[in-house]
């Protein structure tokens, strides 16, 4: 292990190496990547396998951004966080393009002196090793790479090395002295930011290691870093790595004092090792501390703009009332220069929905975060930097109920939003559905019991806003930090600090499990006089003096409760064993201790004692350890006893260690603290775009951000320049600002101000602020539906009631708005903007300017100025055309002339002689009325123009014409001949169409597709064809004509599609889509149809002309998800959970004959729907009843086919299989309905839950019908659909979504 004293020694001898000391590469002796920023590598066969996560890679990917893969390449840059979807060896993950400038070579080589510098490298580092011989090298270089092919000015060189002998690995990486010269690629207006650049591995199974400042702004200290004496050089053990292990680091490395030490050297030493960029290093006697920089606030460490809202995201997890909470979705943004937070928990059990109102602790300490301060009060990050450890204990005395709340947050991520792990056990007052809760303005007071420890003991009260009834807590928080341990003390620091939070707001959102906070925090100092100064002296053991209000109270320390035993306060240990608030593992023991307890594994089970696996050979039985001692495998050697935490020695003889760090026999001699903290990933500020931040059902911007759509519509998060939503204070307005809708608290609207610009010089958008629309009454922060029988519309408005009766605001012809602020049409801002004859002024009704027509002109009925004599009621009529006038109904109108043709107003042509005055057609041809007249018209099986016509010759008089494998087929010219289905030609001759290459299931788990073969081996697995982090793709459904993947997108509200390989990729449908829940294609009619679970509709799009129309809307629709098609009986199929009312519905595929199939109790939440076509029958995935059921179409008859599930999502068929996806298992689940045998599919690279499930089959299933050649004859505008009795209809598309 390094010491101290030796890292001060290598400060000031250590040398960071140079391009000198790279493996020997370059045009003579390497293999070159072809130039570009999307560069697909070739599968390089090794002469020498690597090990790499104890797995065997016969092969590897060299990749374009600074990373080497397996199983797969990597052509472009996918702009996420680790892990990648691949199994990965990142040197510099960032966005390289090499089109102007820059080189990537690599080879694999056993030349001697290669293998002896890389023999060196391993042995020096890893003296276990001592005796291991490699044999081969795998060197890539990236020399001189950019991230832009027009600007050179800065590049980054570095080099991996991958030493094998084929049955263990070691990767050796060299970043030179001033060679890494960019961190992340910078952008322009239009172009998403990069992540910071990333350094480390991943597994196959999607464990990460990453080094030190990967995805942060310390990432440009890897040139200064190292793990081997050498600054700029690491060499890590890859190979044979359990899976309950991860990267093994050279010997005598340790991070953890690392970074202890340099904070004890000078700023000229370890400044940009320790502090934020936009921090400054100060010295003192001992070490070093940091403080942000003017302009900038936080802990030194990190640092954030002033006033730049930011944004918090997690996971929750636990059990609360008995009902599991398994990764629900934490989501804050904070308005930081108001002080103001908005937290929501999303997806949410119902059954906890509105008791989870009471768990408002999870948005306050949010709010004290970045509460705004004054005076000399901290906020929590500018004492934290976002990295500490929060633990609640809530107690309702009313009731009895205790909850305790465990948060870490974990600083800020690679796109610089703050996360957080969050953990809750225990109970709360249950609170029925539909409830309200209130809780009015209060105060906390904050104590800084000694560096790094902060305490707060408060009570809390919540209002039933119906009944009245009320909810005490009592409140009892711990905040743990690392402190700088250097700076002197200051008297400002010990003061109490009391947080102020107003303007709360609670809620429950039913429809889609969302419960929402809202605060306005403001922290300010307690003043001179502490209570506590007197009271420590009369707090008792395992207590804490705590500020509360002008006095004090003692809190006992967190694993201890009070009691009063003779009137005396008496901290007494909680046996968290006993009352089941611990998070042990169910295989493991949970042992209570003094204020604390210890989770061990049981007998048989291997772990940590929160997490514990199955030891199905366990060598540790042998073995005597210590009892304060674990026995561990030890990587197939011998296993080896190692000191519990708080011990010491050999693992044969441990020793307590005190709280000065000595233990017994050491001569009470004091180490170096030990710090648990997690990595720090700083805050860089970027001012560009970033991808939205989406839970299940919508997604908002990070902090510092808000939403803009680019020229291709994607939606895209533009940096905040000072203007939204910031309060507007210069005129001590305390309003929110806002650019939308989207920025505003729920309900609540935004308003535009017009003496508020943006000050973005390319947006012309208005600022305004949030307030409550019409309906709802409020201050802009909490909007109350209001109840009322009239509206309230604008001067040029009225109001109407919709079908629902509702009252609706609808504005007046010529107006535009949406019935509150109606705006003229035509309006304008000078003349320019104006048609001749007309001029930009004021309308006397709105005072708004608009175009109108000049003195003597008048519009006519194109909104033309046309001189005022000429017109006949707004119109100007065409030669040899006359005004007349209709008595019946009193209007003027243009009529042509006698002997003249027209419309009047455009053009009036002379009428030429029919044939029903000269009879001149052809023998062949009647003479038929038409528009009027009479014309010639050749009879069937003739062609001609009426006066001449010939006998046709086509495929209906001569069969022959046509191939055996097509059809003699009628269309408005005639006849003609056409391939059938699954044949390609020009009708006379006729070839099958190659099939697309399929057999394998389509899945999703949010940001990425995957490609799931049925069965795995060495070249087959689980691949996704496209990702990103922009993306929610909840369905996925398979055109297995052409061979393309569809899935829907709720994120970026947009249906798109790839081929089969992932190529090809397009948005289909980019408008008029918002939330594409359920997705089926009908292959044969070339139709897609989709549920939208935000517009409540049924609709479909042919696929190849995307003409669309809405099947649907509304009437009886709650919750539509899951939809299937039948082509052959010209059917389909939806879910709908309403939670109230679920059933499956059906209809044909023209919309008519709907009708419910299943509903109540038979399902109770059918996620999913598909048809197994070897049976015709349909099945359905129902999480409510946790089982796979079908129902016959011929007889009804339902038949439960696999019961028991977890929580079912997705579902496909393929032959006598039934596939879901399970959101408890996180995997796709299998059931054979022969043999009744189960299984699973594991993702490996997919960590979080799965959505839907499709099938990609090897051929069509044989289901055709009357839509499947030429449109079923249908017009090319129109959609043939079928109509469930082995006809078509044909429909036009609607108005809206014309292609």
């Amino acid at each position: 292990m390094w010491t101290c004293a030796g890292l001060l020694a290598l400060a000031t001898c250590a040398v960071a190496i140079t391009r000198d000391q790279f493996y020997p590469y370059g045009p003579e002796l390497d293999q070159r990547l072809p130039r570009g920023s999307e560069v697909p590598s070739p599968e390089v066969t090794l002469n020498v396998p690597i090990v790499f996560y104890d797995e065997t890679y016969e092969t590897v990917f060299v990749n374009n951004h600074g990373v080497l893969t397996f199983r797969a390449n990597l052509p472009q840059f996918i702009n996420t966080e680790f892990p990648l979807p691949y199994p990965a060896i990142a040197a510099f993950y960032s966005n390289v393009d090499t089109t102007d400038e820059g080189a990537i070579y690599y080879r694999e080589t056993n030349e001697s002196h290669i293998l002896s510098k890389a023999e060196e490298s391993v042995q020096n580092n890893f003296h276990d090793y001592y005796d291991f011989r490699p044999t081969s090298v795998f060197i890539t270089t990236w020399l001189d790479v950019t991230y832009t092919s027009t600007l050179h000015d800065r590049k980054n060189s570095y080099q991996v090395a991958v030493i094998s002998n084929g049955t263990e690995s070691f990767v050796e990486l060299l970043y030179p002295e001033r060679e890494i010269q960019w961190i992340q690629k910078e952008t322009d207006a239009l172009s998403l930011p990069d992540a910071k650049a990333q350094a480390g591995f991943v597994a196959e199974d999607g464990r990460v290691f990453t080094l030190r400042g990967s995805g942060s702004h310390q990432i440009r200290n890897i040139i200064s870093w190292t793990n081997t004496h050498e600054p700029g050089k690491y060499v890590f053990r890859v190979g044979t790595i359990p899976r309950d292990s991860n990267i093994a680091v050279p010997d005598e490395y340790n991070e953890t004092e690392i970074e202890i030490a340099e904070e004890s050297k000078t700023c000229a030493q370890s400044g940009p090792s320790v502090c934020h960029m936009q921090a400054r290093c100060v010295d003192y006697q001992a070490g070093i501390c940091c403080q942000c920089s003017e302009g900038f606030y936080g802990n030194g460490k990190s640092c954030i703009k002033n006033d730049v809202p930011l944004r918090v995201h997690g996971k929750l997890n636990g059990v609360l009332n008995d009902v599991h909470l398994n990764d629900v979705d934490i989501q804050s943004y904070v308005v930081v220069a108001d002080g103001r937070a908005y937290t929501a928990l999303s997806l949410t059990p119902p059954v906890l929905g509105s008791s989870l109102q009471l768990l408002n602790i999870m948005g306050s300490v949010v709010g004290w975060l970045f509460a705004k301060p004054s005076s000399t009060a901290k906020n929590g990050y500018q004492l934290t930097g976002s990295l500490f450890n929060h633990s609640v204990d809530i107690w309702f005395p009313k009731t009895g109920d205790r909850v305790t709340v465990n948060q870490e947050y974990l600083g800020h991520d690679v796109f610089d939003q703050i996360t957080l792990d969050a953990d809750v056990r225990g109970s709360v007052p249950v609170i029925l559905s539909g409830i309200k809760l209130d809780i009015g303005d209060f105060e906390e007071q904050y104590t800084i019991v000694e560096p790094g420890l902060i305490r707060s003991d408060s009570s809390r009260t919540f209002t039933n806003k119906i009944t009245g009834e009320t909810y005490e807590q009592r409140v009892s928080q711990t905040i743990t930090y690392r402190a700088c341990r250097y700076a002197p003390p200051s008297a400002d620091d010990t003061i109490p600090s009391t947080l102020k939070v107003t303007k709360n707001y609670l809620g429950y959102e039913t429809k889609n499990n969302i419960v929402r906070y809202g605060t306005s925090n403001k922290i300010v100092p307690l003043g001179q006089e502490d209570p506590c100064i007197e009271g420590r002296n009369t707090c008792g053991s395992y207590s804490t003096c705590v500020v509360q209000g002008d006095s004090f109270s003692c809190v006992c320390n967190k694993g201890f409760n009070k009691i009063y035993v003779d009137d005396v306060l008496t901290c007494v240990d909680i046996d968290e064993c006993a009352a089941g608030t611990h998070n042990c593992d169910p295989n493991a023991d949970c042992n209570n201790g003094e204020g604390d307890f210890q989770c061990r594994c049981k007998t048989g089970f291997i772990g940590n004692g929160i997490e514990c696996s199955p030891l199905s050979i366990s060598r540790c039985q042998s073995l005597s350890c210590d009892v304060n001692a674990d026995c561990l495998e030890n990587n197939g050697e011998e296993p080896i006893c190692v000191c519990r935490p708080g011990y010491t020695g050999n693992g044969q003889q441990c020793y307590e260690v005190d709280e000065r760090g000595c233990y017994e026999g050491s001569g009470c001699t004091e180490r170096p603290p030990e710090t648990t903290t997690a990595p720090n990933y700083e805050s860089e500020y970027n001012e560009t775009f970033v991808l939205p931040n989406c839970d299940y059902y919508g997604c908002t911007c990070p902090q510092g951000y808000y939403s803009f759509k680019d020229e291709r519509n994607n939606d895209l998060c533009r940096v905040d320049t000072g203007d939204v939503p910031t309060p507007i204070t210069d005129n001590n307005d305390t309003s929110i600002r806002c650019d939308s809708d989207s920025d505003c608290p729920p309900n609540a609207a935004c308003i535009a101000d017009p003496h508020q610009y943006s000050t973005d010089a390319e947006s012309d958008q208005f600022l305004g602020h949030c307030v409550c629309p019409e309906g709802y009454v409020g201050d802009g922060y909490e909007c109350i539906e209001q109840t009322g029988t009239s509206c309230n519309c604008a001067a040029n408005a009225h109001c109407t009631e919709t079908p629902t009766a509702e009252l609706l605001c609808v504005c007046n012809t010529g107006y535009h708005g949406d019935g509150y602020v109606c705006r003229p049409n035509f309006s304008c801002t000078n003349n320019s903007d104006c048609e001749y004859n007309a001029e930009c002024r004021p309308d006397t009704a709105t005072n708004e300017y608009t175009c109108q027509c000049i003195e003597g002109f008048k519009k006519d009925q194109n909104e033309a100025c046309i001189p005022d004599g000429q017109l006949c009621n707004g119109a100007l009529c065409a030669e040899h055309a006359s005004c007349l006038y209709d008595a019946t109904i009193e209007i003027s109108y243009c009529h042509c002339d006698e002997g003249f043709n027209g419309e009047g107003i455009s053009q009036c042509v002379q009428t030429p002689l029919s044939c029903d005055l000269v009879n001149d057609c052809s023998p062949y041809a009647s003479c038929v009325p038409a528009d009027n007249t009479y014309q010639c018209v050749c009879q069937e099986g003739y062609l001609g123009d009426g006066y001449n016509c010939s006998q046709e010759i086509n495929c209906r008089t001569d069969p022959y014409m046509c191939s055996p494998h097509a059809s003699c087929i009628k269309n408005i010219e005639g006849y003609e001949c056409e391939c059938n289905n699954a044949y390609e030609g020009n009708g006379t001759f006729c070839v099958a169409k190659p099939q697309p290459p399929g057999n394998f299931l389509v899945t999703s788990d949010g940001t990425s597709i995957y490609r799931v073969p049925f069965k795995y081996s060495p070249r087959e697995f689980a691949t996704p064809i496209n990702s990103g982090i922009s993306q929610v793709a909840v369905s996925v459904s398979v055109d297995c004509f052409s061979g393309k993947i569809y899935w829907g997108d709720v994120v970026s509200n947009n249906i798109k599609r790839a081929g089969y390989d992932g190529s090809e990729f397009e948005q289909f449908l980019n408008t008029g889509i918002i939330s594409p829940e359920g997705l089926a294609i009908d292959w044969s009619a070339r139709n897609i149809f989709w549920t939208d679970s935000k517009k409540l509709t049924i609709e479909v799009a042919n696929l190849d002309t995307k003409v669309r129309k809405v099947l649907f809307s509304v009437q009886n629709i709650s919750n539509p998800r899951g939809i299937a098609v039948h082509p052959q009986r010209g059917k389909i199929f939806w879910t709908d959970w309403n939670r109230s009312n679920p059933k499956i519905e059906w209809a044909n595929m023209d919309g008519t004959e709907r009708s419910v199939l299943l509903g109540s109790p038979d399902v109770k939440l059918p996620n999913s729907v598909a048809i197994d076509w070897s049976r015709d029958r349909v099945c359905f995935a129902d999480a409510g009843l946790q089982v796979i059921k079908c129902i016959d179409l011929h007889s009804r008859q339902i038949e439960t086919i696999a019961e028991n599930c977890r929580y079912p999502f997705g579902l496909a068929i393929n032959g006598d299989k039934l596939y879901w996806s399970d959101w408890r298992t996180l995997k796709i689940e299998i059931i054979d309905t022969i043999t009744q045998a189960r299984g699973q599919i594991d993702i490996p690279r997919s960590t979080i839950r799965l959505y839907g499930v499709a099938n990609a089959p090897s051929e069509c299933p044989g289901a055709a019908n009357v839509c499947s050649q030429r449109n079923g004859n249908c017009n090319a505008g129109q959609l043939c659909l079928p109509n469930g009795s082995g006809g078509r209809s044909c429909l036009n598309g609607d108005a809206n979504y014309l292609p």
